[in-house]
C-alpha cells in the first residue's frame, strides 16, 4: 500500500505529495519527512509527522522501499572509506 508515498522513477527516494504549512499555532505545522537507511543497506525507511517544530501534532504515512541491483555498491563504498 502506498499511503502517498511515491517512488520515484531515479532509485530508492520517497517523495510525499501531500499538504504544507496551513494557518498559525499549530495550524502552523509542516509536514516532516524523515528518511533513513541503516547499516544493513537493505533500503530506505520513509516516515512523516506533522510539528510545530516543538510539539508533534500527528504521525504520517511510512514507508520502505528496498534497493534494487547495484544501488548498494556505492554507499558500501563510502562505508568502507568512513
Amino acid at each position: 500500500m502506498d499511503h502517498g508515498l511515491s517512488r520515484l522513477a531515479t532509485g530508492s527516494v520517497l517523495l510525499y505529495t501531500g499538504a504544507g504549512r496551513e494557518g498559525k499555532g499549530m495550524e502552523q505545522a509542516i509536514w516532516a519527512l524523515g528518511l533513513m537507511s541503516g547499516t544493513s543497506m537493505d533500503g530506505v525507511d520513509a516516515a512523516l509527522l506533522r510539528t510545530d517544530g516543538e510539539t508533534i501534532a500527528g504521525f504520517g504515512p511510512s514507508g520502505f522501499t528496498a534497493f534494487e541491483g547495484e544501488e548498494t555498491a556505492p554507499i558500501a563504498a563510502i562505508m568502507a572509506d568512513w
